[in-house]
């Protein structure tokens, strides 16, 4: 039991490595539409979303079972695996708990017993101060190939759901497929996390971010219809490569100069992920906005061509 323990640890504690750049600071290296990351030497990890267990409010005998099932839950779980239950607090967007949840009004004479019980909904929902908590639990485990991981974690998913649906939670496991809020084809991605806006204008200071830290998934967005993208930076060869297979460019806009490129953003609305507050996605629209055609869709690398043409021979 001691040696298992002491080889668990062991994987869990990778070799330090002072980071070069924003991009390595983030532990992921590759993800599978199905949902799988590698997140270091040869270590995968799979996430999955369950919904809260009334223990609080249940009876003796109900706790009991809960307490035996629970029991099993973990030793299903082997014991070279790592897990960790994650819960996010966030605000809820009522715009979106409304319209797809609460009763609609139909101005048939029972509309006041439809908004009492939408409120019980709200209440129930939300809590105090309207937060509501995403709760998932992350699976890690070393194996030798994606393929040994994918077969793993097909077993674990299936034990974690049986087990949590016996609990009376749902679970469900978590893919890079599901569709966006908002459409890719034909769009162009701006990195910037701008302030807050500033009385009559659209937006506040807009400059662009470093572009290599979404560099692991630009090439799925890329493939998924994204035709530029605009930031800051070097990209990967994967980029790359992926901008030439799809025909797409990418700009760099003017580092530093944030406070004049919200003049050049006439308008802006926010239309997915609004609890993210500032790294919210937003549409914009763009007059006069200056860029440089950095990397395009035929290979052209102006990183590589504008150092090349300073060289020393």
């Amino acid at each position: 039991m001691l040696r298992t323990l002491k080889n668990l640890f062991k994987q869990d504690r990778e070799k330090f490595v002072v980071p070069k750049s924003v991009q390595n600071v983030i532990p992921i290296k590759t993800i599978w539409e199905d949902g799988i990351f590698l997140v270091g030497r040869n270590k995968y990890a799979k996430t999955f979303k369950f919904e809260d267990i009334n223990y609080a409010v249940a009876s003796r005998e109900d706790k009991e079972a809960m307490f035996l099932e629970y029991s099993e839950l973990l030793n299903s779980l082997d014991s070279g695996a790592t897990t960790k239950i994650t819960i996010n607090n966030r605000r809820l967007n009522k715009a979106d708990f409304e319209q797809t949840i609460l009763i609609p009004m139909a101005d048939d004479g029972l509309d006041k017993y439809r908004k009492e019980y939408n409120k019980m909904l709200l209440d129930k929902a939300t809590g105090a101060n309207s937060i509501v908590q995403d709760k998932y639990v992350t699976v890690s485990v070393c194996k030798k190939n994606i393929e040994e991981a994918r077969n793993y974690f097909a077993r674990v998913g299936a034990d974690l759901i049986a087990h949590f649906n016996r609990l009376g939670s749902k679970c469900v496991e978590l893919d890079a497929g599901d569709k966006l809020p908002f459409d890719l084809d034909g769009a162009a991605i701006y990195y910037a996390g701008p302030t807050q806006a500033k009385d009559g204008m659209a937006i506040g200071s807009c400059g662009p971010t470093t572009s290599s830290r979404m560099d692991v998934y630009s090439p799925m967005l890329l493939d998924m219809g994204l035709s530029a993208m605009i930031g800051k930076g070097e990209r990967s060869e994967a980029v790359c490569e992926a901008i030439r297979r799809n025909g797409a460019v990418y700009f760099c806009a003017i580092g530093g100069a944030g406070a004049l490129a919200c003049k050049c953003i006439p308008e802006c609305e926010v239309i997915a992920f609004e609890d993210l507050g500032c790294e919210s996605v937003k549409r914009l629209r763009f007059e006069k906005f200056p860029l440089i055609v950095t990397i395009d869709c035929v290979g052209g690398n102006l990183f590589k061509s504008g150092r090349e043409k300073y060289c020393r021979k």
